[in-house]
């Protein structure tokens, strides 16, 4: 006809219409939607992936379209056509306004994909996100997805032509304690995971796989193994698991990337990895997370002090408890601190001319021969003091507080404890350093 015309319960007016007598209510087909695209009633598909395992859907459609699923199926098959349901929100608009025509508010997904790549839209929605609640769109989100993907895209190529040659490694064996950490937080990471994928919290298994990524692996270890050195095996056996692991949510990039690896198969249908173990030993974690505080502690001091970021300095570092490992370490203290001078110490000493902090039983010193501010040490050192006293003072309270020890668990009162003791060595070594520097 040409035009709009509104058909209600009588016939419009004139000559030539018709109604259409195959006509369902919409959601009467979508009952039928996990049974009728398999092929209903004999086809191969239907008898292989129906009931299926897991459906999600909004929750603004609960009524209209699963309970209409569940109806269906129940009447004409006689069972559930899928065991769980994730619901989840709905994505509004950056000011939190539905996405609709009369609001002229809508984002063709195209659009953006044109701009920022498949995989970072699909992150930006999988991250972020509390389950079952609503989400904003915003394209900077997106665009910081994209700089993930990308961090994934150059790991991939940095190791890929570090490595004498792309295989697959089934076994490795650490030789460091960075080795033993890395492939200790792989299977960390692949553990938690697993269990957080299988319970459908799909966020926080994205933001742990984003934090080792971009933290533990790209920004530690790979740094790491350009001064360690002979790490191709624990490069690609950790690579190629990280890409399996980051599949769900990044299909695309990660598919590339896998077919360097030339094993001939789809990431998509590879083996999921499993926890190898036996990589930690006690006090791995301790020593690894101490090494890593007293490389940072160096590097604040040498930007606080306006050191110029090419300059090797001299470094002193006092500990009764840690002198050991960051002996055997040193290396990494010297490439990643850039320092060229480091003495080690079990036991204080008058220093001169040093700028100085505390990390946990460690003193570290930072000569500034001819470049250091008293005054303005004196005053970093009482800014540090007085932060640690305060925090001293919580600590205890919340110790002090039976309500709270008596109902927290075992595990989180014996870490407040073993931090509280801590801070109160790390107040005593402050002390001091403040009576040298006073002098």
């Amino acid at each position: 006809k040409g035009r709009e015309v509104f058909s209600g319960e009588t016939a419009p007016e004139g000559d030539g219409w018709e109604q259409d007598p195959d006509t369902l209510d919409t959601w009467f087909s979508s009952g039928m939607w996990p049974f009728s695209t398999l092929g209903w009633p004999a086809g191969e598909d239907f008898k292989t992936f129906f009931p299926t395992s897991w459906m999600q859907m909004g929750y603004e459609i609960l009524f209209l379209w699963m309970a209409r699923m569940v109806l269906f199926s129940a009447y004409l098959h006689d069972t559930v056509p899928f065991r769980d349901v994730y619901i989840h929100g709905m994505v509004r608009d950056k000011d939190g306004r539905k996405f609709s025509k009369s609001l002229n508010n809508g984002i063709d997904p195209l659009d953006v994909i044109a701009r920022y790549g498949t995989d970072a839209l699909r992150v930006s929605l999988l991250s972020g996100v509390s389950p079952g609640n609503d989400t904003r769109f915003y394209e900077e989100k997106v665009e910081s997805a994209q700089h993930l993907v990308n961090k994934l895209w150059n790991i991939s190529r940095y190791i890929f032509g570090q490595v004498g040659r792309v295989v697959r490694v089934h076994k490795v064996e650490p030789k460091t304690l960075a080795d033993e950490w890395i492939l200790s937080k792989l299977d960390g990471l692949t553990a938690q995971v697993t269990k957080k994928l299988e319970s459908f919290d799909f966020s926080s298994a994205a933001e742990e796989l984003r934090d080792f990524t971009g933290n533990d692996f790209a920004d530690w270890y790979l740094e790491i193994a350009k001064i360690e050195r002979e790490k191709d095996d624990i490069l690609l056996y950790v690579l190629e698991r990280l890409l399996v692991l980051w599949h769900p949510f990044i299909p695309f990039v990660t598919e590339e990337i896998w077919k360097r690896f030339n094993i001939g198969e789809f990431l998509m249908v590879h083996e999921w990895p499993q926890k190898q173990g036996g990589y930690a030993r006690g006090e791995l974690g301790k020593e690894m997370k101490h090494l890593q505080n007293v490389i940072v502690a160096i590097r604040n001091l040498r930007s606080e002090n306006n050191v110029e970021a090419g300059k090797k300095v001299t470094v002193t570092l006092v500990s009764e408890e840690a002198a050991q490992m960051l002996d055997e370490q040193k290396d990494l203290i010297h490439g990643l601190a850039r320092v060229e001078s480091l003495t080690i110490l079990s036991e204080p000493m008058k220093l001169e001319e040093v700028a100085s902090t505390v990390v946990g039983t460690t003193e570290v010193y930072l000569l500034l021969e001819g470049l250091m501010d008293k005054e303005a040490e004196r005053g970093r050192l009482a800014k540090e003091l007085e932060e640690a006293r305060k925090f001293e003072a919580n600590t205890k309270a919340k110790l002090e507080n039976n309500q709270f020890t008596s109902k927290a668990p075992a595990k989180v009162v014996e870490g407040i404890k073993e931090t509280y003791v801590q801070t109160k060595e790390r107040i005593q070594k402050l002390e001091e350093q403040v009576k040298r520097l006073e002098g």
